[in-house]
């Protein structure tokens, strides 16, 4: 198991971000390693894509994708995120081997103090 994620670098340099999201992650220590994929373009799908294709080739074993799917409150929230769980599912629902879940991820945006 891996947790996977993109980090946007359009100079094509290491601007730290990436070792940034490693400390925090190490932090808060799921249990789970973590794999910073870099790309240069404005694409988050695209890394993710060719590193599953890049697993697949490499293991002759089923993989699963779970995908968190942001769940705000209100519907004028949810017009706000980007959709990137549909293009995701979309682009690795036709690999062969691979299994997508979307995985509803609930936003609460209330201040818990005010309770």
């Amino acid at each position: 198991m891996v947790a996977v994620t993109v980090v946007h670098d359009e100079t094509g340099h290491d601007t730290g971000r990436g070792r940034s999201l490693h400390r925090q992650w190490a932090m808060w220590d799921p249990g789970v390693p973590l794999r910073v994929l870099r790309t240069e373009y404005a694409s988050v799908a695209g890394p993710i894509v060719a590193f599953v294709e890049s697993l697949r080739r490499r293991h002759d074993q089923r993989i699963v994708v779970l995908i968190p799917v942001a769940m705000p409150g209100r519907l004028r929230y949810q017009l706000l995120h980007n959709h990137l769980d549909l293009v995701l599912t979309r682009a690795l629902r036709r690999s062969p081997g691979v299994i997508v879940a979307r995985v509803p991820m609930p936003l609460d945006f209330s201040d818990p103090t005010s309770e």
